[in-house]
């Protein structure tokens, strides 16, 4: 059951930055905390919780008999019906032809690629001017693969960097994540 207000979590202070991000996430469904009284803002956010996240976050039906390609997605876990829906909806790769690496920790720029992917499986338009990235010191260290899908969510303020940069490379962690999907939802169209 999710709350229309507050939050259970006792390590979500009601004054840090990420607490409305949070309670968003945590009232629309989109996340759990790790126990029933505590989120966890700090801990790393892996690829298979961002995937499940985006699923609920469609609404998508997961078919409890889907299966992926990939050796490393456990048959019956909780994100497999989240991974092989992401696949088919062309929102996920892996991390090899045959690995996915659900519990790997997501870095930001793989997240934010991920939700690109997302954005345009829903019909979004998401060219953007990779010279949006050149505000941020640390521009030059985005991927190759993930320069169009980091200037558009600079563009469309789903991210504004971490104070010192984007730092594309850098482990997501949760409470990032669940900002990151609130601005997106948020956004002004």
């Amino acid at each position: 059951m999710y709350l229309n207000t507050g939050l259970p979590f006792t390590d979500v202070p009601a004054d840090s930055w990420f607490y409305e991000a949070v309670k968003f996430g945590y009232n629309e469904g989109l996340f759990q905390g790790v126990t029933e009284t505590l989120f966890q803002p700090a801990g790393s956010m892996t690829r298979a919780m961002f995937v499940t996240t985006l699923a609920r976050m469609d609404g998508a039906e997961l078919d409890p008999e889907a299966h992926t390609a990939f050796a490393d997605v456990r048959e019956g876990s909780y994100y497999e019906g989240a991974v092989a829906w992401a696949v088919e909806a062309g929102i996920v790769k892996g991390t090899s032809a045959t690995t996915f690496s659900p519990a790997a920790e997501i870095t930001r720029e793989q997240m934010v690629t991920m939700l690109c992917r997302y954005a345009k499986y829903l019909g979004e338009d998401t060219t953007a001017d990779t010279a949006a990235l050149e505000d941020f010191a640390d521009w030059g260290t985005v991927s190759g693969w993930a320069r169009s899908s980091m200037a558009w969510a600079v563009e469309e303020g789903i991210v504004n960097g971490t104070g010192v940069g984007l730092e594309p490379k850098g482990q997501a962690t949760r409470a990032q994540g669940a900002q990151v999907l609130m601005n997106f939802a948020l956004r002004e169209d």
